[in-house]
């Protein structure tokens, strides 16, 4: 059976993983130059484009028609008002988004089904290279037909971690403990790596591109699919404290190996403790 032919039974309905990534490609299609250039203001280095908005009244209308009984949880347009006890998407319609205004190419689709509060089934697509990443609980992780695995067997000072800068977070004190955290771990490590999607960076640690990813400020939508992709990968997701992460609004995340994940909470960094 292909990786894409995985079906899940979720609030009495079947879901099709196949037919959810052919929906993400069409998704895809709502993405153009004019449209990145729509801009909408949402706070201090938060942004929000016409292609955002749409891909997400896009995903929230045809999943509603193929799946009524999942609910839908967007980060735009303040649709977070689900019951995540129930099943329920969860979409990011751009992680990424000031990469695209600015055609940096490096920005993902990301679409989860929580069942219980943990997600079941994962689609991430990166629409500039056409990578597509997917995982099934208990089926594995996979990017196209290649099934996933984290890297392992590396210390901390030959891994390179990917790291998020928590743009929104721009209050002084908030701005010198995370880059007090984000030296910590250059300091550790073989190097570092920002490369403004959350989701995507999260993807390359369950490929195994990067050994680690760790930020102060994910929210649900940035980490959802890509939490089910690591852990289908081999790898694990806690927050800053070392606790697993359910299904927060908004939590620090450290991703990878075990081994990897433990050496970061154990540099004793502000706020890896």
């Amino acid at each position: 059976m292909s990786c894409l032919d995985r079906e899940m039974i979720v609030g009495g309905g079947t879901v099709s993983l196949r037919a959810l990534c052919h929906l993400v490609h069409r998704a895809a299609d709502l993405i153009t130059v004019a449209g990145a250039h729509e801009i909408v203001v949402k706070g201090r280095a938060d942004y929000a484009t016409r292609v955002d908005l749409g891909i997400q009244t896009f995903l929230r209308t045809e999943l509603a028609h193929m799946y009524p009984q999942v609910q839908f949880l967007g980060e735009e347009r303040h649709e977070q008002d689900a019951d995540l006890g129930r099943p329920c998407w969860v979409v990011d319609p751009i992680d990424g988004t000031t990469n695209l205004i600015h055609d940096y190419r490096f920005s993902a689709i990301s679409l989860a089904l929580l069942d219980g509060g943990e997600p079941v089934m994962a689609v991430v697509f990166q629409p500039f290279s056409g990578e597509m990443f997917t995982a099934c609980l208990g089926c594995g992780a996979f990017l196209g037909d290649r099934a996933l695995s984290v890297a392992k067997d590396r210390e901390l000072s030959e891994s390179l971690v990917a790291v998020g800068t928590s743009p929104y977070d721009r209050e002084p004190a908030d701005v010198d403990r995370n880059f007090a955290v984000l030296r910590s771990v250059f300091d550790h490590c073989a190097d570092i790596r920002r490369s403004g999607s959350a989701t995507l960076d999260m993807a390359w640690v369950a490929a195994g591109r990067v050994d680690a990813y760790c930020e102060n400020n994910v929210k649900l939508w940035d980490y959802a699919a890509a939490k089910l992709l690591i852990t289908e990968a081999g790898g694990i997701m806690v927050d800053y404290q070392g606790r697993p992460i359910a299904h927060q609004m908004n939590t620090g995340v450290i991703a990878g190996s075990a081994s990897v994940v433990q050496a970061l909470l154990n540099l004793k960094a502000p706020h890896l403790k």
